[in-house]
């Protein structure tokens, strides 16, 4: 997780922290599941909650999720808490 107003120190710093995760599993012998894992942008402005962050782990992109759960949460882009409070 990265907070910037920046978009592109936002990827930058992304990046550098999935590949430290991909050196440090590959040291372990354990393998980077990019089906679980994911990118989203959390933004109170909707337009912004769009945007799609390039972030690739061993060559593949982390698909984009419109909503995650942290911490038994589920954000929406838009932290309106829509779809936890359902």
């Amino acid at each position: 997780m990265h907070a910037d107003g920046d978009w592109q120190a936002v990827e930058g710093v992304l990046r550098k922290d999935v590949s430290t995760a991909s050196e440090y599993l590959q040291i372990w012998k354990l393998k980077f599941r990019t089906p679980n894992t994911g990118s989203a942008v959390l933004h109170p402005n909707s337009k912004e909650a769009k945007r799609e962050l390039k972030v690739k782990p061993q060559q593949q992109t982390l698909p984009f999720c419109s909503e995650t759960k942290y911490l038994g949460v589920t954000l929406d882009k838009s932290l309106m808490y829509r779809r936890h409070l359902k």
